[in-house]
């Protein structure tokens, strides 16, 4: 009986060892899988690096020898941008960051480009809306210059090309585009009350249609739908500038959740509001001096520089010997387990 029993154990043993194997074979070879992504970060650090660099000098390039060319170039990199960031929003659940105002005041800058370029009203809205609150949220969200990054480019360019372009449409180019386009950016004898009115009083009647079409499509079509989303067990949540910015320890978060909760989305769109109507005072000054337009452009583009040296030298530099030596190990790991199991 013994006897006939050790043939069983053995059996029962090597077909457990053999399961074992097998199952550490697969997390070899996902290990071994990782391990392989060294070469490719940084392969795609440098591609993105270089595009980055090369995007920028080619901007400056065309800013000084073909203006012209800036609204179309403009033009096509929104497209290619945002059909980037739809896609990889949508899959981390960040969609409705793309109803931000800043990305509906770039589809108004877009409408004036194709749709209604003798539209003097239209532009100076434009104008306002870049030079304004897109603009200062360059320093409100603190943009970098980070070459590298996708995300961060796109981000930055979000909130300021469309200032180096009305700056380039305003002052640079004559009233009649040499593309052949008709972009009308001033009429004779311009009054700082007309141009006031424009900016100010109707750039606020779009911004509060805007808001209103926003709270509709968050607030009340989809109030529900992210509720339980944001509920539920899944590890991606639905997120939104208003949880954002209300979740962050911040001076704005702070000021949100001292609010009832039930009123906080409405202390929220109050903020946006007074923080728009303060920006859009700034913009009659920018649309008369070229002067104080380029100091404007300027000051922001050194900010953003700023940040994305302090982000280079004291958050990446750091980061990404981590992530590295994390790889490495992982790499080296996997190669030892590989000779241990080896048949």
């Amino acid at each position: 009986k013994g006897r006939g029993t050790l043939p069983k154990v053995l059996l029962s043993l090597q077909e457990r060892r053999s399961r074992l194997v097998t199952r550490l074979r697969g997390q070899i070879d996902k290990v071994k899988r990782r391990a392989k992504q060294a070469d490719a970060v940084k392969f795609q650090d440098k591609l993105m690096f270089t595009a980055g660099v090369f995007n920028f000098a080619l901007t400056c390039y065309l800013s000084g020898a073909q203006p012209a060319w800036i609204p179309h170039v403009y033009s096509a990199k929104f497209l290619c941008l945002i059909a980037l960031r739809l896609y990889f929003y949508r899959k981390e659940k960040f969609g409705y960051f793309l109803l931000d105002f800043c990305y509906f005041a770039n589809l108004v800058w877009l409408w004036y480009l194709w749709r209604l370029p003798d539209s003097i009203m239209l532009f100076r809205i434009a104008f306002a809306f870049a030079n304004g609150p897109l603009g200062m949220a360059v320093v409100a969200w603190r943009n970098s210059l980070v070459f590298h990054s996708l995300d961060k480019i796109t981000s930055l360019f979000i909130h300021m090309e469309p200032v180096l372009v009305s700056y380039v449409m305003r002052h640079m180019l004559p009233d009649q585009g040499q593309s052949g386009v008709r972009w009308r950016t001033g009429v004779p004898g311009e009054r700082w009350l007309d141009v006031c009115w424009d900016m100010i009083a109707n750039g606020l009647l779009v911004y509060i249609a805007w808001q209103f079409a926003y709270y509709l499509k968050v607030q009340v079509l989809d109030k529900e739908k992210i509720k339980r989303r944001n509920r539920s067990t899944e590890s991606r949540k639905y997120v939104t500038s208003f949880i954002f910015l209300r979740d962050q320890k911040s001076a704005l978060g702070s000021m949100i959740r001292k609010a009832p909760q039930r009123h906080q989305h409405c202390a929220f769109a109050a903020i946006q509001l007074g923080y728009t109507v303060c920006m859009l005072l700034l913009a009659p000054l920018l649309y008369f001096s070229p002067h104080a337009h380029f100091a404007w452009l300027l000051f922001i583009l050194g900010f953003s520089i700023w940040n994305g040296s302090c982000f280079y030298f004291e958050v990446f530099s750091a980061r990404y010997q981590e992530q590295l030596r994390q790889l490495q190990i992982s790499k080296d790991l996997a190669d030892d387990l590989g000779t241990e199991t080896a048949p």
